[in-house]
């Protein structure tokens, strides 16, 4: 017994001394980091995992980290690449908990795909583009094997919807940009922030990134392709570079090196480029070149004195002359006629020094730019015309659309331009996102080349940031400034108390705040307060100003600026470094305010148009008391179609026989008119057979649940996936499916469609 107790003392001692060493009596536990790796790759529609991991800190002898790996990511976009770790010792029990453990996870990234998809709007039928009439470049990812995408573009929207073969959206995964008749768009579902190009330049500048032109406006609808001149210079440069050459001659003009990666698959090329390790242009109209690699070039800017080409080119720039001026005036006969009536409005003449700036200012002041503009535009017959004359709010294409034909009705040749507009900073690559796609005008100079124009109106590249300020190199937009070189800056360039904001080559149009006053019997004046000075104020500006105007009498009266100063946040005056707009403000006095109300219709798409006109509520009794009767201008047309749309109307107010709307206050309410889709599910049909080695395949289905619109029936473009030849069973799945109505339009649009997939099963032969 004493032999056994002395025995069990000597083990527990040897056990105790065993822990001590190992610091298995130590309150403090051990700190370790663990690392999980990041990875990145182009989405393909596997999961991405990345199994590298790594451990900061000492284990205990003896003991072992494993890992337990959480992190995987199929979808585009980014996440945490979720490691989990257990700790086991000699014994393999879990002593994890004997650690403190901080994680620090990578990053799993899917990059989405791009798709550049080139085509023409003829192909539409009910909105949706036929595939005969597009095509996806090569230059960009494309689509992945089983993925099908379906455009549509409906009154100036296009949106793309990709799916795979389950018909499940796989849109987010990529990133699309369209290129229909000539214009850009980043479809509505799209990320406006995905960069386009990215570009490398020692200075900071505003850059006009041109993609390509185009030659004729047709019907008011769409772009053709521009001609192409096909003599080079010295055998090398097509005609484009006649500017570039002309400024590579002028004194204290040295060139600016850029480097560009495109991301989009467009070859986008600087205003007014010559050499550099790029693809050198042998087309006058469309760049293009490796998009793989980065490129680099070297562009000169425009300067207010240049001059015309050397004489060694007087004779190439002759000819080239003569073939723009056959191919860059050419305009439908609608389209002239109401651009020479703006002409002999406003006064402009072709013998004018200075009449393409007058031009462009004309143009920029003649509408609002507005992304959320009626697109109810872009199904006018004229879209040039209505944009000016109605609407007078769009995007840059409106206006450069409008000013090409402005130009050319003027005999001034013109074309119509789309890239993108880069602002570098020095010594940094900066990325172009989506957003900053644009449209701009080019006009041809005889003895020098093509100059492009900017012709949009606002702030269209607000919020860019520090985007440095050498303004541009083109021509147009500020009819008191000689010359070229448009956009500048004046002053000290390194002044640190200038804005973050606002300073780009577009002016700053002020405009004195709206007074509304119920009428009194009393003068009312303007107030000494404008609208445009927001971003300045924001970053601590003030400014001082006098408005001059007032009335006592019932309608509206125009205000007028007559003087503003502006201050930094020093108190300095800094007024002649902006270039300032002053637009007239208004008075209104009125006898009472009215609010019109259209009423909210909903119902199922039937194919058939909302037959309820507008019903429209209003304070009848105060129009009686005023003795007044209204006028409602009701659409024309209704809605067919699925979507939310505004139940819209205009009033008139007459009173014996006279329009007083501008009397009163009219306010709008409108209501909505909702359409819903038809809901109908479609199964593919069962189908089984004995084995005899052939395969089973069933190309039928069943409408298991609601039905189609009389005259409506499913194409015969209907796609089945699944098939079985061996004894089993598999799916049978539908993975495309349109439905069109009597007259041949697809309608799939209107209908949320199910589908579900049948059983093929093949048995034992008997």
């Amino acid at each position: 017994m004493c032999s056994l107790m002395i025995g069990l003392v000597f083990g527990m001692a040897l056990l105790l001394i065993s822990m001590a060493a190992t610091g298995a009596f130590s309150t403090r536990k051990p700190n370790l980091i663990i690392y999980s790796d990041s990875n990145r790759k182009l989405y393909d529609g596997s999961p991405l995992t990345d199994r590298g991991w790594d451990i900061e800190g000492e284990l205990k002898d003896g003991h072992e980290a494993k890992a337990v790996f959480k992190g995987t990511r199929t979808e585009a976009g980014e996440s945490e690449n979720v490691i989990e770790i257990t700790i086991t010792d000699t014994m393999g029990m879990d002593v994890t908990a004997d650690y403190n453990i901080e994680y620090q996870f990578g990053t799993l990234t899917v990059e989405p795909r791009r798709l550049l998809i080139i085509g023409e709007t003829k192909g539409l039928k009910n909105g949706v583009l036929d595939a005969s009439c597009y095509q996806i470049s090569s230059s960009c990812d494309g689509l992945i094997s089983g993925h099908r995408e379906k455009i549509s573009f409906t009154e100036g929207i296009a949106d793309v919807v990709i799916s795979n073969y389950e018909g499940k959206d796989c849109t987010k995964n990529y990133f699309i940009i369209l290129q229909l008749d000539g214009n850009m768009f980043i479809p509505q579902n799209g990320d406006q922030n995905v960069p386009l190009f990215s570009v490398y330049s020692d200075i900071s500048d505003k850059v006009y990134l041109k993609i390509g032109n185009y030659g004729d406006y047709l019907s008011g609808e769409n772009w053709t392709s521009a001609p192409r001149y096909d003599k080079l210079i010295a055998e090398k440069y097509s005609a484009s570079y006649l500017t570039s050459i002309t400024l590579s001659v002028q004194k204290n003009n040295p060139a600016v090196s850029i480097q560009i990666q495109s991301l989009c698959g467009y070859y986008a090329l600087p205003y007014y480029m010559l050499d550099g390790d790029y693809q050198i242009q042998t087309s006058d109209s469309m760049y293009s070149g490796d998009t793989a690699n980065p490129y680099s070039v070297n562009y000169y800017r425009y300067p207010e004195d240049a001059k015309n080409l050397s004489t060694s080119l007087i004779d190439y720039e002759r000819d080239y002359r003569k073939f723009v001026y056959a191919n860059y005036l050419n305009l439908d006969d609608t389209s002239r006629n109401y651009m020479n009536g703006l002409i002999q409005k406003q006064g402009f003449s072709a013998s004018d020094a200075k009449i393409v700036k007058k031009v462009a200012s004309f143009i920029q002041t003649a509408a609002t730019y507005n992304l959320d503009y009626p697109k109810s535009l872009e199904t006018e017959e004229n879209v040039a015309i209505a944009f000016l004359e109605e609407y007078k709010e769009g995007v840059c294409r409106h206006y450069a659309i409008s000013a090409t034909l402005l130009f050319r009705a003027l005999g001034i040749p013109a074309r119509y331009c789309v890239g993108a507009v880069a602002f570098t900073e020095a010594g940094e690559w900066t990325e172009v996102p989506a957003g900053w796609a644009h449209a701009w005008v080019e006009v041809y100079l005889d003895g020098i080349g093509w100059v492009f124009v900017e012709v949009t109106g606002g702030n269209i590249f607000e919020g860019s940031g520090g985007a440095g300020g050498n303004g541009d190199s083109g021509i147009g937009g500020n009819e008191e400034e000689d010359g070229g070189g448009n956009g500048e800056i004046e002053g000290d360039e390194n002044e640190s108390d200038k804005p973050e904001a606002g300073e780009d080559d577009e002016r700053i149009k002020i405009k004195p705040v709206t007074v509304r006053a119920l009428y009194d019997g009393k003068t009312h004046s303007a107030v000494n307060k404008v609208t445009g000075l927001e971003e300045l104020e924001k970053q601590g500006f003030t400014y001082r100003v006098n408005v001059s105007g007032q009335s006592s009498q019932v309608g509206k009266t125009e205000t007028v600026i007559e003087s503003i100063h502006i201050y930094n946040r020093s108190g300095q005056d800094v007024t002649d470094q902006y270039k300032l707009k002053f637009e007239k403000g208004l008075i209104h006095i009125y006898y009472n305010a009215f609010t019109f109300t259209s009423n909210s219709v909903e119902k199922i798409y039937d194919g058939k148009p909302i037959e309820t006109l507008p019903q429209i509520t209003y304070n009848r009794t105060m129009l009686d008391r005023y003795n007044m009767t209204v006028e409602f201008e009701l659409p024309e047309d209704m809605p067919v179609e699925v979507g939310s749309h505004l139940n819209r109307f205009v009033v008139k107010l007459y009173q014996n026989g006279q329009d007083v709307t501008d009397f009163y206050w009219v306010q709008y309410e409108f209501g909505k008119l909702n359409i819903k889709t038809q809901e109908i599910t479609f199964k593919a049909q069962d189908a089984q057979k004995s084995y005899d080695g052939t395969e089973l395949i069933c190309h039928e289905y069943v409408i298991t649940e609601g039905s189609l619109l009389a005259g409506h029936y499913v194409g015969d473009d209907i796609q089945y996936v699944g098939s079985q030849t061996s004894i089993g069973r598999s799916d049978n799945k539908i993975t495309h499916i349109s439905i069109y109505d009597e007259n041949g339009n697809d309608v799939t649009k209107n209908y949320t469609i199910s589908l579900l997939a049948g059983k093929l099963r093949v048995t034992r032969a008997k």
